[in-house]
């Protein structure tokens, strides 16, 4: 069976690097991004599966629809979004 292939995206450096390590396990991950701008690069140049992202990111708006509000549209099927706010 194909292992879904994952994008993460989060502005907490140790954050991205635990979640790229546990992950690793179940799921092909193909990037990593730390800003909103990467993000978009980086969806459209691997075109994941899923996006695992903090919503709070540098460079990422998004409107009460939950809409991506960036210039480039992410080609991903899924998103899945994280709100790290402590």
């Amino acid at each position: 069976m194909k292992r879904p292939r994952v994008l993460l995206a989060d502005d907490h450096v140790m954050l991205l690097e635990a979640l790229a390590h546990v992950d690793s396990r179940r799921f092909d991950i193909v990037g990593t991004a730390h800003d909103g701008w990467t993000l978009v690069e980086m969806a459209n140049k691997h075109h994941p599966d899923v996006i695992v992202l903090d919503i709070s990111m540098p460079n990422l708006k998004w409107n009460r629809r939950g809409s991506y509000s960036q210039k480039k549209k992410v080609s991903s099927r899924k998103l899945v979004f994280s709100d790290n706010t402590w």
